[in-house]
């Protein structure tokens, strides 16, 4: 029965309590998800405009399994419906695999760092 008689653990109910809360969490599809934070915590934002970002997971997911395609198509289909597809994208952090889905697509793409840099050096130096 493997029940400890000075703690009083007994392991079988605490395996499946475990166990059971870790599948509860998996059940939920954006487990862990900034999405799903940003869904609840920050009401300003529209519901439709919170996606996950990190679809790639830095290189674990191979870019040939299709989640860039499919973001990127996603994106291509925002840019579009809100008549911007044809103004550059400034991307701040990206997967390279992500990058090149973007310009596949004919995405026009930027480097943000400069931009970013530009305005916040001279915020931080007191300007």
């Amino acid at each position: 029965m493997n029940v400890d008689f000075e703690e009083r653990v007994h392991f079988p109910r605490l395996h499946r309590y475990r166990l059971g809360r870790t599948r509860q969490a998996l059940r939920n599809p954006e487990f862990g998800s900034a999405a799903a934070h940003h869904r609840i915590y920050a009401p300003w934002l529209k519901p439709s405009c919170c996606h996950a970002g990190m679809v790639g997971l830095r290189g674990t997911v191979s870019p040939e399994s299709g989640p860039m395609q499919r973001a990127a198509r996603e994106i291509k289909d925002v840019l579009e419906a809100n008549g911007v597809a044809h103004m550059p994208v400034g991307l701040d952090l990206v997967e390279p695999a992500m990058l090149f889905e973007l310009r596949a697509i004919s995405a026009l793409t930027r480097p943000m760092k400069p931009t970013c840099s530009a305005w916040w050096v001279p915020a931080r130096a007191g300007r």
